[in-house]
């Protein structure tokens, strides 16, 4: 009955928050499932959680209910588990920079997140970021992000919706995003109980061809490498196993597993000897075996579930067990959990595992990460800035002046108001030029018929008088026209960037052209940007090998790429008047790039 019912319940949380604040006291919720602290010996969750490694931050009080269960039956707990509700006082930032910073026993951290208030997320990513990976952070569900400023005028704004920004945000910070519960649960537990997955090179084993094919599919769906084994290690195993077993990774124990568990162990110790093995997937019915082949070797089981744990942690490196037995109470499947060893139903669940494992080693191996130095030249920015016309868009000529201002590689171009300086113009290039209105009443010039390509000293007069027409007929007597040379091929690109109200200023990389909003290839990066975080930004493409020549195009220059995007992170950062930029296309080349047009939209006019 509180904020999330009525005006008056907000009232009535926020004067029990300023009430607490003035005699020096913090409050959690309202509207809550309570809190659990281990350190602290407080449960007032009126519900019974075991002690352990993991964090939970939840504004969900049935998330904690059902992860409460969770670490019941896994008999791995909490070390602090916090339901926020309203979260009239203590927010999820607060929490996560308690238990990243102050919190000892906690090992890895879930955060369940509905819903930011402005601003919140940016400061959530930016603690996680500052952590360098010292502890696993995963995100479940975090909900979609509403972009602040976002104009159908803009291609930047159009692309930015639903869970794109948060993905780049998350990607940026070192987050690990689950889709549900069952990964957000079973990846903690991974990361708190298993060594790093160092090298996403995997081996796979299984009792069976099936599952041991299947299980290469998911490792390999899931973007990790199948591992190649060495002459050496194929002999090793071959001299464990009878003639029928295939070595070759998958390791197929074709039945022997069920008559012999400790094989099972012993051979995935020598796999993880191996230097090209980084990590194992095992598949299969181990934990049940004494089903299929009687109880007499069930102890045997134990036990080679125990060593399974042994070889994991005397190699270091992680070992993710499928079992179709994985949700039934079998020893053998509670030993191999004991021994942190993580065991899960599906090959689908154990290869995401695997992902989020790789994908945490390489946040934990990240440099600490500063805010590319680049020289601007930010006098008489604002001016420029204060050039924009009703609706907030600075004409392009205006644009590229304040891109220049900032080094970005805007290519050549003149204005012309008449004819006689259009032709002059375009003569004075040497050779076919582009041509494009400059116009209030036009934002999306291509639609207009507001681009002209080619274009000689011999018909410049009239595709200036042509393009002036549009202007004109739309109401605009003031209408110019811009000439630039035309642009050699190369990869086109699209670079953007906006405020959300969420994550604050945002930059964005995409494959561009007249097809952007159809791809809908892009990455989103929070702005400022590290020298390594614009690198690093190509990486997150789909069509990322366009950039490295894919058939005989262009190998794009990435250094000349990963400066451009680092200055107009800074850019937007430092005008908090800019809503939008859209740079589309960017002609992207072996040489360097050049921004071919540019569009800039200013809030508040």
């Amino acid at each position: 009955g509180f904020g999330e019912q009525s005006a008056e319940g907000k009232h009535l949380e926020r004067d029990i928050a300023r009430r607490l604040a003035t005699n020096g006291a913090r409050m959690i919720g309202p509207n809550c499932a309570g809190i659990f602290s281990a350190s602290g010996n407080v449960n007032v969750t009126g519900m019974e959680l075991p002690k352990g490694p993991i964090g939970l931050i939840t504004q969900s009080g049935n998330i904690l209910l059902d992860a409460a269960h969770r670490a019941r039956t896994s008999r791995i707990g909490f070390s602090q588990a916090i339901s926020t509700g309203n979260g009239v006082d203590m927010r999820p930032p607060e929490l996560l920079e308690f238990m990243l910073d102050q919190d000892e026993d906690t090992k890895g951290i879930i955060v369940d997140v509905e819903g930011w208030i402005e601003g919140e997320a940016r400061r959530f990513c930016e603690i996680a970021r500052n952590a360098n990976g010292r502890k696993p952070i995963i995100v479940l569900k975090p909900g979609e992000t509403e972009a602040g400023m976002r104009a159908v005028m803009s291609h930047t704004g159009s692309l930015a919706g639903e869970m794109r920004v948060a993905d780049g945000a998350f990607e940026q910070a070192g987050i690990i995003k689950a889709s549900s519960i069952d990964d957000a649960w079973e990846l903690a537990v991974a990361l708190c109980g298993a060594p790093r997955l160092e090298r996403p090179a995997i081996a796979v084993a299984s009792d069976g061809g099936g599952h041991a094919t299947l299980g290469c599919d998911a490792v390999a769906l899931a973007g990790l490498e199948i591992a190649t084994f060495s002459e050496a290690l194929k002999n090793e195993l071959k001299a464990q196993l009878p003639e029928r077993c295939p070595v070759a990774n998958p390791v197929d124990y074709a039945g022997y597993a069920e008559e012999a568990p400790a094989v099972v162990a012993s051979t995935i110790d020598t796999c993880l000897t191996a230097p090209e093995v980084g990590g194992m997937l095992f598949a299969g019915h181990f934990g049940g075996y004494h089903h299929l082949a009687g109880a007499s070797i069930r102890d045997a089981e134990i036990q080679a579930a125990h060593a399974l744990g042994g070889a994991m942690r005397r190699h270091g490196k992680p070992v993710v067990v499928h079992s179709v037995y994985a949700h039934d109470p079998e020893v053998a499947i509670a030993a191999m959990r004991s021994e942190g060893v993580p065991v899960v139903r599906t090959l689908p669940e154990a290869a995401r595992l695997l992902q989020g494992m790789s994908r945490f080693a390489a946040v934990a191996r990240r440099k600490p990460t500063l805010a590319a130095t680049v020289e601007v030249e930010t006098a008489g920015c604002k001016a420029i800035l204060a050039r924009a016309v009703p609706g907030g868009v600075l004409l392009e000529p205006d644009a590229r002046e304040l891109m220049l201002a900032y080094g970005l590689p805007v290519g050549e171009a003149t204005v012309a108001t008449s004819a006689e300086e259009c032709v002059k113009a375009v003569a004075s290039l040497g050779g076919p030029a582009a041509l494009k209105i400059v116009s209030a009443r036009v934002v999306h010039k291509s639609d207009v018929g507001g681009v002209v390509l080619n274009v000689t000293a011999g018909n410049a007069a009239d595709v200036f008088a042509r393009l002036v027409g549009i202007g004109r007929g739309l109401g605009d007597p003031d209408c110019r026209v811009i000439v630039s040379p035309m642009v050699g091929k190369g990869v086109e690109l699209v670079m953007g960037a906006f405020r959300d109200a969420n994550f604050g200023p945002v930059v964005m990389l995409g494959i561009g052209g007249v097809l952007v909003e159809i791809l809908r290839d892009v990455t989103f990066r929070m702005a400022p940007l590290s020298g390594a975080e614009a690198a690093d930004m190509g990486a997150g493409l789909r069509s990322k090998a366009l950039l490295d020549g894919y058939r005989g195009g262009p190998v794009v220059d990435r250094a000349a790429l990963a400066d451009a995007m680092a200055r107009l992170s800074r850019l937007v950062a430092d005008h908090d008047e800019i809503a939008e930029i859209d740079v589309n296309p960017v002609i992207a080349a072996a040489d360097g790039l050049t921004i071919v047009d540019a569009r800039i939209i200013v809030s508040g006019r």
